[in-house]
């Protein structure tokens, strides 16, 4: 996407009720012009969930018909029309094509589609859940925890805990991802297993995997005496922390962080990573409207 994003979320955000919203929304709005398909597609759906379709689809509509074949950024396409497509036609046709790289396993984007899937919350029907179910056991092992989460949206308490089970996995990259999973499932875990993600967060020493323990940890609150060391772990990882802890913690502290939390996060709406802005800056937007210094709408359906 070369394309220069049009100004009319810089224009909305003025017209806001602070300062730091239109910085946070200038810096989404920027980018849609990033080189990385996978920055732009963070900032869109952020601009999505803020109210700012109107921004996002065209630019879309035209990668559609530029790039929409190339495997990797015809995902991130698929996702956002699917979010931004204003019927329900429209973005049933990007979920349909989502569906059908996921159940081509042998496909380079399955896991991928998988979790684009998941992070829409589509429902496996019951006519179709076999085909899925062994379309997901196809997929490589380092891609079950995508499998198992997709699963875990239609099914019952017996899905969750089987995504749960692969926190207890010795790869600690599945252990990072099924926590991951369970961070954007965390209005539907039952008790146990937010017991488990807490235990597990406390136990993990691998770097690869303990910012997704922690983050999902600290968002879905589990044993409380622990959730203040959850959240200081969060905070040092935005001070000193890699691009990918960073980023992180800022979506958990955009879910559970308060008002006390955006001078830190605005310190990283000018860092050196590009996805991280986009981080910080969604999550200091999530924090403006759910403080109550934001009239800013927040849409339903998407997921941080």
């Amino acid at each position: 996407m070369k394309e220069n994003p049009v100004s009319e979320v810089a224009d909305r955000a003025t017209n806001g009720p602070s300062e730091l919203q239109a910085r946070a929304l200038e810096v989404l709005q920027n980018s849609l012009a990033n080189p990385s398909p996978y920055v732009r597609l963070h900032a869109a759906e952020s601009l999505i969930l803020f109210g700012f379709t109107d921004t996002v689809l065209p630019i879309y509509e035209r990668a559609l018909e530029r790039d929409g074949d190339i495997p990797g950024q015809r995902i991130c396409i698929w996702r956002v029309l699917a979010r931004a497509k204003p019927t329900a036609a429209g973005r049933a046709q990007h979920v349909d094509r989502l569906c059908a790289i996921c159940l081509s396993p042998h496909s380079p984007d399955a896991a991928s589609a998988a979790e684009s899937l998941a992070k829409l919350k589509y429902r496996v029907d019951a006519a179709h859940r076999s085909q899925y179910e062994g379309a997901m056991e196809r997929l490589p092992t380092a891609a079950r925890p995508h499998g198992r989460w997709l699963l875990a949206m239609s099914g019952d308490r017996q899905d969750l805990e089987r995504l749960a089970d692969l926190l207890d996995n010795p790869d600690p990259n599945i252990r990072g991802v099924a926590a991951y999973a369970l961070r954007h499932l965390r209005e539907d875990l039952p008790p146990r297993i937010i017991k488990r993600i807490a235990a597990a967060a406390i136990a993990e020493a691998s770097p690869s995997s303990r910012k997704y323990l922690v983050s999902a940890a600290f968002v879905t609150g589990s044993a409380r005496e622990n959730v203040s060391a959850f959240k200081s772990a969060l905070l040092d990882y935005l001070r000193s922390g890699r691009n990918d802890e960073k980023y992180e913690s800022a979506t958990a502290l955009g879910i559970n962080g308060t008002a006390a939390d955006l001078d830190t996060l605005v310190q990283l709406l000018h860092d050196a990573d590009a996805d991280v802005q986009v981080a910080a800056s969604t999550a200091v937007l999530h924090i403006l409207i759910r403080t109550g210094q934001s009239a800013l709408p927040v849409a339903r359906h998407a997921v941080a």
